[in-house]
């Protein structure tokens, strides 16, 4: 819960770089809850589609309402947030969303990287 509402408390830290950087991190980000969503049911089929999924959502929520009324304003804590998002991120994305050995495929690993590198290098070159 607190990694939801953290991504959405940092989501005023995104809009600040650029409403197409923020699109771009709000499409990723809900590609991810949507693979989290998954293994989250599968690995507790009983409890997760009654309250968890619930709760999850709420602290994304919670997380846009706190940086509303309480928004970070400390240049520290904006690294440190952001640090700790990213971290975050890649945890889970190397603990859930990577194939397991055999299954992964390089070729398509490598479109993705391009058409989000392709993405995020366009957005700059329009904005910037």
């Amino acid at each position: 819960m607190v990694y939801n509402a953290l991504i959405t408390y940092t989501m005023a830290l995104r809009l600040r770089t650029g409403l197409a950087f923020a699109v771009l991190f709000t499409v990723a980000m809900g590609l991810h809850f949507v693979l989290t969503d998954r293994s989250l049911e599968e690995h507790y089929p009983h409890r997760f589609p009654r309250s968890g999924r619930l709760l999850l959502a709420a602290a994304l929520l919670v997380g846009w309402l706190v940086s509303a009324v309480l928004a970070p304003s400390s240049a520290l804590a904006v690294a440190l947030l952001t640090a700790l998002l990213g971290g975050s991120i890649l945890l889970n994305v190397f603990k859930e969303e990577l194939p397991s050995t055999g299954r992964s495929s390089y070729p398509w690993f490598l479109v993705g990287l391009l058409l989000y590198g392709g993405l995020l290098a366009l957005v700059t070159a329009i904005s910037g």
